[in-house]
């Protein structure tokens, strides 16, 4: 596998961020600013809109709604990111893979296949749209009338709102495996699509992100 890490990240700003590669591998250097795409799920908007750069961090306000693209037509890959939400209360966020830009999933979402972040819930598997699939154990929910599956995670994993969390998605051929806190709390088979986008949700509630990492 390579490793690719997100060493920069332009949201219409000239910031920086960085983050260190797995510990087999050197630390990135900081590449050229690369501006990110950012979706309402009807149009691309200015990424300033929603996300900066604090610290090192990139940091969501939750509005207006939408998903920032980080890679596109990704397969095969571990990818690690760490979360913290930004309110006393938590909040609702995900990880969009193996999506397909601006297409028409349910509401702001285009069709791929969620792990949610959302408090309490971090590791419960969406498919969204008509085109994503899977196959999994546990208690699954079809949500009537609308494109959009969930299979629950298996246990919570994810920490005191205020505490940062992690996140480990590996991704290969047609299976997934969802980490929370090194814990798995999900597993799926014949995923379809087996590759696509791989995007942060902008929600509604603030919440940041750091060390992001994706190994292929």
């Amino acid at each position: 596998m390579r490793n690719t890490c997100f060493c920069s990240v332009a949201i219409v700003l000239a910031e920086m961020f960085s983050c260190a590669a797995s510990a087999d591998t050197q630390t990135l250097p900081q590449g050229p600013l690369v501006e990110l795409s950012f979706y309402d799920g009807e149009k691309q908007l200015d990424s300033g809109h929603a996300w900066t750069i604090e610290a090192g961090e990139l940091v969501c306000s939750g509005k207006p709604r939408g998903y920032l693209i980080l890679a596109e037509n990704v397969s095969d890959y571990t990818l690690t990111l760490e979360w913290k939400w930004d309110s006393e209360t938590g909040g609702n966020s995900g990880v969009l893979l193996h999506a397909l830009p601006a297409t028409s999933g349910f509401r702001t979402w285009p069709s791929s296949i969620e792990v949610q972040l959302q408090h309490g819930m971090a590791g419960d598997i969406y498919a969204i749209g008509q085109l994503p699939g899977f196959v999994g154990e546990g208690s699954m929910f079809v949500a009537p009338g609308v494109p959009v599956t969930r299979l629950d995670r298996k246990e919570t994993a994810d920490k005191p709102v205020g505490e940062w969390n992690t996140l480990e998605v590996i991704a290969q051929g047609a299976e997934m495996t969802v980490i929370v806190n090194g814990q798995t709390v999900n597993q799926i088979s014949k995923v379809e699509p087996s590759k696509g986008a791989i995007a942060l949700q902008s929600e509604g509630a603030p919440v940041r992100f750091r060390n992001i990492q994706l190994k292929q």
